[in-house]
């Protein structure tokens, strides 16, 4: 149920914020908040009121923009609260009216991407098409890790896919080649790449 609610300083019972929200659980979070907010609630610490609980997430909004209007904004030299907007513009996710999506819409034609930015983005989703088939294929495997390091055998130069089966390939128990990897002795058999 779409809420409102206010945030006060506990040291002096003063409103420092204005907030809008999907249901109650918003009103106590502390993630996606300003430097601003975060500074005045280390330094004050928060005392959370619930406003009011509407139908619509539009009526929720329109009262927050109403109380920051009432309040004002430290930032713009308006009055005492820490918001960086207007308001109207939490609750992501909402439903937006078909106007509003007209506009937005129209606001995107004719934009280009640079071609720094596709090879960019280009790269970005390789990665993690790679990332992604790389821990398929692994998870499949029983008693691999799909984050295993490549693994050299110093003796023969065969490189294997895990450390598990270059120990089990010269019958020997995975724990004692990984302790030969990890500590300082002079006959390692096998090395990470």
């Amino acid at each position: 149920m779409p809420i409102v609610y206010i945030h006060k300083r506990k040291t002096n019972g003063e409103i420092f914020y204005v907030g809008v929200g999907k249901n109650v659980s918003r009103a106590y979070d502390k993630w996606k908040r300003s430097n601003f907010w975060k500074a005045i609630a280390q330094k004050h610490g928060v005392d959370v009121e619930i406003v009011c609980e509407f139908d619509t997430i539009e009526e929720a909004k329109d009262l927050e923009i109403e109380l920051i209007s009432k309040y004002g904004r430290i930032d713009n030299g308006t009055g005492i609260l820490c918001n960086m907007t207007d308001g109207g513009d939490g609750a992501k996710g909402a439903p937006r009216p078909d106007c509003v999506r007209k506009k937005i819409s129209e606001s995107q034609i004719g934009k280009k991407v640079s071609e720094n930015t596709r090879v960019a983005l280009s790269k970005a989703w390789d990665r993690r098409r790679l990332n992604k088939e790389k821990k398929r294929k692994y998870t499949k495997k029983r008693g691999d890790h799909w984050n295993s390091k490549s693994v050299l055998d110093l003796e023969n130069g065969i490189f294997y896919d895990n450390l598990k089966d270059a120990a089990d390939s010269v019958c020997m128990k995975h724990t004692t080649a990984y302790s030969q990897i990890t500590r300082n002795t002079k006959n390692k058999r096998f090395t990470y790449i």
